[in-house]
Parts: C-alpha cells; sequence; structure tokens
C-alpha cells in the first residue's frame, strides 16, 4: 500500500490529526490535496471481511458462534454458512495444520498441510482433498476412506510439545488448501491508474463479489481485482502510480493481495497484504503497543553456545534453559550494538530455570551464549503485535 503526500510516497500509517484536515480555507489546491490523506491512498486492500473469530486458550482452539465460513458445494456453488454455537478442539500430535469447518456447522477438524491435497479428483489419506472437478472438500481416514464434506480451511496453526502453540494465519479473506489459494467476497481495493490533472492518485475502486480460486505450481503473489484472483509479480512504480506485469511491458489492473510461498510440491504458508488503516495521534496507546510481544510465535531450534540467529520479524527472543549446576548462565547478545545484551542472574542453585527476552529488529543478528547445560525448555521468536499474521 502507498500513501503519496504531494511528490512523496510514504509507505505503511498516514496521520490524520492536523489542523489542515478541519481547515482548508487558506490552503491551495495541492495543499488540501496533502491535508486530505483520504484521496492519496492507492494500491492498497481498504476493506475486508472479517468473519472468523479464532482464540487459543491452554490447547483449546476455540470458533466463536456466530462465525461465517465459505463451502465448496458443487460445480460453482460455494455456500456460506454462520456457525449458530462456539466450536472448540484440541490437538496433542506435533505438526502444522489447516482448520475446517464441517458442513453441520457443529464441529471443526484440522489435518496436516503435508496430507491435504486439491486438483482435479484429488484424493488422500489423512487429510482434507480439495476435488477441483466437483468442487468438494472431504475429510479422507487414515485408509483413504472418503469422510464427510468440509469448508474451505479457516486456519493455519502448529501443534508443538503436545498442544496447539500458536494460530498462524486466519483466513478471513485470502486462504489455501493443497496448491489451491481461495479469496472470499467483499474484499475491496484502490487499482492505481495514474494520476488526475490536481496530482492526486486516479484509482479505481473494485470488491470481490463471488468466491474464486486460483491453481500455484511455485511461490508467488495472488493479484486481486473485481473478478477475484490471478496470478504473478506485480510491480509498482510511484511516480506513474501504476501497476506492471513480471516483464515490465503492460499496466495491470490489479494489486497484491497476498504472497505464496511454497514448501513440498504444494503451498506451505501464505502472507496476506494488511488493510489500509489511517492512524490519528490520539491512537498514541495503541501505537505504542505495536512493538509490544503478540499473540503470535514461531519455535526455534537452540544451537551450540554462541551460535547466530537472524531475527525473522520485528519482535521479541525468548530462551528458557535449566541450569545443570549452580553458577552457569544464559545471555542473548544483540550484535548489531556491538554485543548489548539481556543477561539473566548466574544459576543460585542446580536445576534452576534461566531466562532471556530481547526485543529485536528485523533482519538483525543475535547470538546466544550459555553455560547452562540442562534441558532447553523454550526458544521462539515472538512477533512484535504490530507484524499482523
Amino acid at each position: 500500500m502507498s500513501v503519496r503526500l504531494g511528490s512523496t510516497v510514504i509507505a505503511g500509517l498516514a496521520s490524520t490529526d492536523t489542523k489542515a484536515n478541519t481547515d482548508l480555507d487558506n490552503l491551495t489546491t495541492v495543499g488540501k490535496n496533502i491535508a486530505n490523506w483520504s484521496s492519496n491512498i492507492t494500491n492498497c486492500i481498504i476493506e475486508a471481511p472479517n468473519n472468523i473469530k479464532l482464540s487459543l486458550s491452554d490447547n483449546t482452539l476455540t470458533l466463536a458462534s456466530g462465525s461465517k465460513v465459505y463451502i465448496p458445494n458443487g460445480v460453482g456453488v460455494f455456500n456460506d454458512l454462520t456457525t449458530s454455537s462456539d466450536l472448540a478442539m484440541t490437538l496433542t500430535t506435533d505438526g502444522v495444520y489447516l482448520v475446517a469447518v464441517a458442513v453441520t456447522g457443529t464441529s471443526m477438524t484440522a489435518r496436516t498441510i503435508e496430507n491435504s491435497v486439491s486438483g482435479a479428483g484429488a484424493t488422500t489419506t489423512s487429510g482434507f482433498a480439495y476435488n477441483t472437478t466437483t468442487n468438494i472438500i472431504n475429510n479422507y481416514s487414515a485408509t483413504g476412506g472418503v469422510g464427510s464434506q468440509y469448508s474451505f480451511p479457516i486456519a493455519k496453526i502448529t501443534v508443538s510439545d503436545s498442544a496447539i502453540t500458536e494460530i498462524n494465519n486466519v483466513f478471513n479473506y485470502i486462504g489455501f488448501i493443497g496448491n489451491e489459494v481461495f479469496v472470499l467476497p467483499r474484499v475491496k481495493g484502490l487499482i492505481p491508474k495514474g494520476f488526475n490533472d490536481d496530482g492526486t492518485p486516479n484509482n479505481q475502486l473494485f470488491e470481490t463479489t463471488n468466491v474464486t480460486t486460483a491453481t500455484f505450481s511455485a511461490s508467488g503473489y495472488v493479484r486481486l481485482n473485481s473478478l477475484g484472483i490471478g496470478t504473478g509479480v506485480l510491480y509498482y512504480s510511484n511516480v506513474l502510480n501504476r501497476n506492471y506485469s513480471s516483464n515490465i511491458a503492460s499496466t495491470r489492473s490489479s494489486i497484491i493481495g497476498a504472497e505464496v510461498r511454497f514448501g513440498s510440491q504444494k503451498i506451505a504458508s501464505i502472507s496476506t497484504r494488511n488493510v489500509f488503516s489511517a492512524l490519528s495521534y490520539s491512537d498514541s496507546e495503541e501505537i505504542a503497543g505495536f512493538f509490544m510481544p503478540g499473540d503470535n510465535s514461531t519455535n526455534l531450534t537452540l544451537g551450540a553456545t554462541g551460535a547466530s540467529y537472524t531475527a525473522i520479524e520485528n519482535g521479541w527472543v525468548c530462551v528458557q534453559k535449566r541450569a545443570s549446576a549452580t553458577g552457569q548462565y544464559l545471555t542473548i547478545y544483540y550484535d548489531k550494538y556491538n554485543g548489548l545484551g539481556s543477561l539473566t542472574n548466574s544459576a543460585s542453585i542446580s536445576n534452576q530455570a534461566l531466562r532471556v527476552f530481547l526485543p529485536i529488529r528485523k533482519g538483525d543478528s543475535f547470538r546466544v551464549v550459555y553455560t547452562a547445560g540442562g534441558e532447553t525448555q523454550q526458544f521462539k521468536f515472538i512477533y512484535a503485535e504490530g507484524v499482523k499474521m
């Protein structure tokens, strides 16, 4: 998403609390355009459904009553279902899962990404299979038997140490199963179409009105427009306020809605674009909370003492390790700042739990140095609240 102020394009947030927003009479046309932030945003999603209400507590995943899911139900047919009661589930087998709701709306089930597939006549074992010919998703048994019919996945979750540890993605408007990406109705956005005579961006407003799908064979991008979905890279020109195809040869009437990453010959993850939101100076509490630890995290593997790691996003590194003897220690060094560290006290007794918690910027490196010889109880990266998954 881009915000254009005069001749400068700013990606990210726009502040609206200025005197010029309420007193424009003494400004020139250019000044009025700068002050009116809403006429300067471009190339972004401005509205998307938020129908899936998921929460996680003590290994229990709960889908709240009133959540809306979409069910492929025959060629060209996509039914929507609103749940009438809370649905809950637990998992104890480690892995990465897709979660879907039964067509009855009375239960939800999780199946691993590895065993979930899509395609013409797709079948599997112990997983979801999206048959793109019949437009039906079935839950297959461990012996390959066809099970009951299910919705599009509503989320991707991770189970580790015999418990659900994180909700990686909630598929409120874009999701995936196997090699197939789906986009739901009521996604609105602004397609860049050059500039108006007064210098403001000329945007084409679009809204998806139907469920649409596209097949991916490699990592790439989800392109959105009024027709729903396409594949391929887009290049945005600040100077021309246009999106172009991968060969920079022609303009494209779409925007990027998500990035798709492939794993073992199928989609492994999807990263959606955030819906545009303007912040006011009065939102200071919300802004201050953006870099605080959020609800999403990724488990890491602790290497030998002194090993170096790179922060995968803006967030917090958390290490917890037991000491096997008195005097052992645990430290994180932030390499960018000449080894600035966050150091626990040395163990005063054997088997003492040592903990370290350090904020770090995306792409920066850090090292974990320790003599603690006991169990590694936790080593994870906790995403900052402002990093939307």
